[in-house]
């Protein structure tokens, strides 16, 4: 009783199918400003902890090592352990979220207050279901004021560049995965020609701006306004058939925030390849996955949302269901674009429809 905790009964606290965020702070002398800590972190998940880094080279930033044994210990001292919740992913999947997560931080993308180890650790928390706890980096408020006191905020410029990080935008874009990038493994699956354009098909879409303005035929511009607006109310639903079995990474929403906001979309749901709903059934049936759009995540150019890929794999048909807005009495979307992972990718001429 009253007595102290020993290092190896502390480690024992957590087991190893639990989500943790390892916590580091600046090694030395104390380099916080009250209210805003600058922290490193690293998710540890089945007993080996990951995090980002920068550097001058394209190759990723990721990369792992033992739960709490920082390999910048000189930049960097333990502060704690922030039990995130169970993992409910096998070791494979976990592997899988590392493996893509990789090809999205590469190291010369490192940036102090925009994309630093903290923004990894809060997109690999996505992926596993858990929230980030927003404390961890909060410094990134106050922007650049912090590069003087971490390093150098260009990649691989001392700590700044190597495994620190600082700042909090909100759950901005960035923190949900930017207006996702295509990669040598993630491409645009309507460019590709996965996407079965002449089948998608909407319901509660007025005549004149109808789902053929955002997605025309492969190669062709989409005639009058390049834009999908609900009828009746504010509900969509929409039916994106594809030509062959793909895995859907991001979904990029293009909507006008900043001068139509009542009409942009706010509770989105994603069904996996449930091709016979309507808007009873998308109403009541448990989503493959939800989005829920705040203000600060939106703008006219980007709007992308990393997916829980896991989840993902083997989609044949994507339902959208769009159940409320900001207010409007209509919702308005410019664009929708889909990224992942298409088998055929590198194939030229047309593409026969599965059968």
């Amino acid at each position: 009783m009253g007595g102290s905790t020993s290092k190896g009964e502390e480690e024992k606290k957590f087991s190893s199918d639990r989500v943790l965020l390892n916590v580091y702070q600046p090694t030395g002398q104390n380099r916080n400003i009250p209210g805003f800590g600058i922290y490193h972190s690293g998710v540890e998940v089945y007993d080996t902890e990951y995090t980002f880094a920068g550097g001058s080279s394209n190759r990723t930033g990721v990369f792992s090592h033992r739960p709490k044994k920082n390999p910048d210990a000189a930049q960097w001292t333990f502060k704690e352990t922030v039990d995130l919740g169970a993992c409910d992913y096998s070791k494979k999947d976990v592997k899988e979220m590392i493996g893509y997560l990789s090809s999205q931080f590469a190291g010369n993308t490192y940036h102090l207050t925009s994309r630093n180890c903290n923004h990894f650790s809060e997109a690999l928390c996505r992926q596993l279901g858990v929230s980030f706890p927003s404390w961890v980096n909060r410094a990134a408020k106050v922007g650049d004021a912090f590069s003087g006191l971490v390093g150098n905020s260009q990649p691989g410029g001392g700590a700044g560049g190597k495994a620190g990080g600082a700042g909090e935008r909100g759950r901005t874009a960035a923190a949900l995965g930017d207006a996702p990038s295509q990669t040598a493994e993630t491409v645009d699956l309507y460019a590709t020609g996965c996407l079965d354009v002449s089948s998608v098909a909407c319901l509660n879409e007025t005549r004149d701006n109808n789902v053929a303005g955002i997605f025309p035929p492969l190669g062709q511009k989409a005639l009058g306004n390049s834009l999908l607006e609900s009828d009746c109310d504010e509900q969509l639903l929409l039916f994106l058939p594809f030509l062959r079995p793909c895995k859907l990474v991001a979904v990029v929403f293009h909507i006008d925030f900043t001068g139509d906001s009542a009409s942009c979309p706010k509770t989105i749901k994603l069904f996996k390849n449930c091709p016979n709903m309507d808007f009873d059934n998308a109403v009541d049936a448990a989503p493959t996955e939800t989005i829920l759009l705040q203000p600060q995540q939106q703008g006219f150019d980007r709007g992308g949302i990393n997916v829980n890929f896991v989840k993902w794999q083997d989609l044949s048909f994507l339902t959208i269901f769009v159940e409320d807005n900001f207010g409007g009495e209509t919702t308005k979307i410019h664009h929708i674009g889909l990224v992942g992972k298409d088998p055929a990718a590198g194939t030229t001429g047309p593409l026969k429809k599965m059968t």
